[in-house]
């Protein structure tokens, strides 16, 4: 297993775990598989807690800051079996960057989006951003 080099915000090198390689497992199979290595799927985001993502085909993971992560946060994209992971040394740039994943996801899907979504992320409301146990 490979692991993640450095943190997107801050570029310090760390030694933290990817999402886990699975080659046959699909959508709701993988996320037992990721939750055995210390991921947890995100279902919803904001205030009033709108879709994030399209399970089972598109999954948004986090990975709670801890020793084993190098005190970095986690975020994972399963996408029909294509993976990409990435870690954030602030806990603001780690929540910024899933209010981008939702705002995005929310573009192209516009039956899970919170009503009024902007044009510009720059202009995406409080209430559509973060959430409490973040």
């Amino acid at each position: 297993m490979t692991t993640i080099s450095s943190t997107i915000d801050t570029g310090r090198e760390i030694n933290a775990p990817p999402l886990p390689q699975s080659v046959w497992d699909h959508g709701y199979e993988y996320m037992e598989v990721a939750e055995r290595h210390g991921w947890s799927a995100i279902g919803s985001w904001g205030k009033d807690g709108w879709d994030l993502g399209s399970w089972p085909y598109v999954i948004i993971f986090y990975r709670a800051r801890s020793e084993s992560t190098g005190n970095t946060w986690g975020i994972g994209q399963y996408v029909e079996g294509d993976l990409e992971t990435k870690y954030y040394e602030t806990r603001e740039a780690f929540i910024e960057a899933i209010d981008r994943m939702a705002y995005s996801h929310w573009q192209f899907n516009a039956d899970q989006a919170p009503p009024n979504l902007p044009e510009k992320f720059e202009d995406l409301p409080q209430e559509y951003r973060g959430m409490p146990q973040f």
